[in-house]
């Protein structure tokens, strides 16, 4: 019967191996916690290494709390749009988890892939999947996290 099951974990599963990524995260002002966001951003950093990214470049903001629409901010989201298509990168990553919209949104001003931290993990885990068990436990860890962002 598994004979039989397609090998859609690859198909579905992000790869950002030899991919160029900006890394972002956001500093909330009302926690004051601009060094536990430097060490954040140290292991999404590893972590992009990990999954085969190549970081061009990382940016934090600080803001009160996050924008419904952006995360980051319309202005900030341009900015990083700018930077996106000067550094040529792929992917803009996330430290953050970010809902559909804020994807759809940010994905329409930056032009590039907008992934979050729980995306760019699952890739890691897709890159390392080689049992037949654990490719059909990541298939359904990957189809529930897409199941709200679907278009």
């Amino acid at each position: 019967m598994l004979e039989s099951f397609p090998n859609t974990v690859k198909d579905t599963i992000l790869t950002v191996q030899n991919k160029r990524a900006i890394l972002v995260d956001v500093a909330h002002q009302a926690l004051g916690k601009n060094r536990a966001n430097i060490n954040s951003l140290d292991e999404l950093s590893l972590l992009a290494s990990t999954a085969g990214a190549i970081v061009v470049d990382r940016i934090i903001q600080r803001r009160e709390k996050p924008d419904n629409a952006y995360y980051i901010g319309r202005g900030k989201a341009e900015e990083l749009a700018g930077l996106a298509s000067e550094n040529q990168v792929d992917y803009i990553i996330f430290d953050n988890d970010l809902s559909p919209g804020q994807i759809r949104n940010l994905e329409e001003v930056v032009g590039v892939s907008v992934i979050d931290r729980t995306e760019l993990i699952l890739a890691i885990f897709g890159t390392h999947a080689r049992t037949t068990q654990s490719r059909l436990q990541l298939e359904l860890a990957h189809l529930e996290y897409t199941l709200p962002r679907l278009k």
